[in-house]
């Protein structure tokens, strides 16, 4: 096969147009191929066109190798200009099978770069680049795709322009017309807060909202236990205070249970690691193994939350700005790759702590996190907020729509992580009618309050 590569990138021009960029040195596995297309290729980087045969032979004759291997490199290049090109096969599948070969010979070299990895043979690469290599040799393609021409691409372009955006909705009505009707898959959506303001609260509310709505959610902590987040998400789409949920009866919790799973199209799958022990490549692993042991592929992901997580290209060490920085567009590329919705939060610098007001400038620890984010919202609670029960949402930075500092005053349920504008009615994932449906189906007397866990509940 290797052979046959050299022999048609010869043979065809519009064969050797796509192939030939994507070739490297290593997928040649015979020493006589490899020295081959080193030669061929070192003189098209020089000469910008394919050597003939004579210049390859004089290559071959200043080469500092021994007999054996000349001969059969010489043999090798008699192939080549001997090939009977009528028997070219159709070039979709020779392209096809010359990329089914590449991408195996990929695999094949980094499996032995993972081995000499995971016996510390390597000084160049860490253990936890592993899944790297390996998702890179598998992503091997011949793509021809060599970017967008102005004037003969106009039609794609204008069906483009058409082309209805998948979005998601937020729930509430402020969000989604600031965002031209929710946030899009690709995208890293960002909240940004002091500390204890509702960072964590906000993104259960909408992690509720989103697997009520039927897509599927992935929520990733780095700061809370897995049971403390689904507690709270629990008091959202139950309409119960958290503190009261855990004197529910268990035959009603699992009851309830039933009637969200039944009410709500989505699933919610919630995954704790340790703080800054984790970045995106073992967000990578998590998504792959879902799919493989869950059959579970996320719509949207929540990490909670962005400072906690750790860097790819750079160690804890290194400057505050370019960690946090690069956090951020590792993130976004995960979001890019994976065609989900990315959300997470970063913390307010001292200047926001009881402030009226937030502005870019008050992010914590690198201000290049806004620059990489697609939506950026600053979350507000002064004294008298919280005296209300309001909190007070602004745009910081929008790609969705450009529009930036309008602001919003919500109201806040902080006990059901709740949130609602005014004159709207919070989504309840429970009626009243499923309410004494449970009650009567746990035999438990709804009209003896003492005896009904909902009698004090504002259901």
């Amino acid at each position: 096969m290797e052979r046959k590569i050299l022999a048609w990138v010869y043979c065809r021009e519009d064969y050797r147009d796509i192939v030939f960029p994507h070739l490297k040195r290593q997928y040649f596995a015979k020493r006589e191929n490899f020295y081959v297309f080193s030669l061929i290729s070192d003189y098209v980087g020089k000469y910008n066109r394919l050597p003939n045969k004579e210049a390859l032979m004089i290559l071959v004759s200043e080469q500092k190798i021994n007999d054996e291997l000349k001969k059969q490199v010489v043999e090798t290049i008699e192939f080549i200009f001997s090939y009977d090109c009528s028997n070219f096969p159709d070039l979709d599948f020779a392209i096809e099978e010359t990329e089914k070969y590449c991408k195996m010979r990929s695999v094949y070299d980094a499996i032995y770069k993972s081995i000499d990895i995971f016996e510390g043979k390597s000084k160049k690469h860490g253990i936890y680049e592993i899944p790297e290599l390996l998702k890179d040799a598998i992503n091997v393609s011949f793509s021809n795709e060599i970017g967008h021409d102005y004037f003969d691409d106009a039609e794609k372009r204008w069906e483009f322009y058409h082309k209805k955006e998948k979005k998601y909705k937020f729930g509430i009505k402020w969000f989604d017309d600031s965002t031209q009707g929710g946030v899009s898959p690709k995208t890293l959506n960002v909240f940004i807060a002091p500390t204890g303001i509702g960072k964590t609260m906000t993104m259960c509310h909408f992690a509720a909202h989103y697997i009520r709505s039927g897509y599927n959610v992935l929520y990733i902590t780095l700061e809370m236990a897995e049971e403390r987040i689904a507690e709270r998400i629990d008091a959202n789409l139950m309409n119960i205070p958290v503190q009261q949920i855990r004197e529910l009866p268990k035959n009603m919790y699992i009851a309830m249970q039933e009637k969200i799973r039944k009410n709500c199209g989505g699933r919610l799958i919630i995954k704790e690691y340790p703080t800054s022990t984790a970045g995106v490549m073992h967000f990578q692993a998590l998504l792959n193994e879902l799919k493989l042991k869950k059959n579970f592929k996320p719509d949207i992901v929540f990490i909670d939350y962005l400072n906690l997580c750790v860097s790819a290209r750079y160690p804890k060490g290194e400057s505050m700005y370019l960690v946090v920085k690069s956090i951020a567009e590792e993130l976004r590329g995960f979001a890019t790759e994976n065609n989900v919705v990315v959300f997470s939060a970063t913390q307010a610098n001292r200047n926001a702590y009881n402030s009226s007001d937030i502005a870019l400038k008050d992010t914590s620890e690198s201000i290049g996190l806004p620059q990489t984010t697609d939506f950026m919202v600053g979350i507000v609670e002064t004294d008298e907020m919280r005296e209300q029960g309001k909190l007070m949402f602004k745009i910081l930075k929008n790609r969705y729509s450009g529009i930036n500092d309008s602001f919003a005053m919500l109201n806040v349920d902080k006990s059901k992580s709740l949130l609602y504008e005014d004159g709207a009615t919070p989504n309840n994932t429970f009626s009243e009618m499923d309410r004494q449906e449970i009650t009567m189906a746990c035999n438990i007397n709804a009209g003896n309050a003492s005896d009904d866990p909902f009698a004090d509940f504002n259901v």
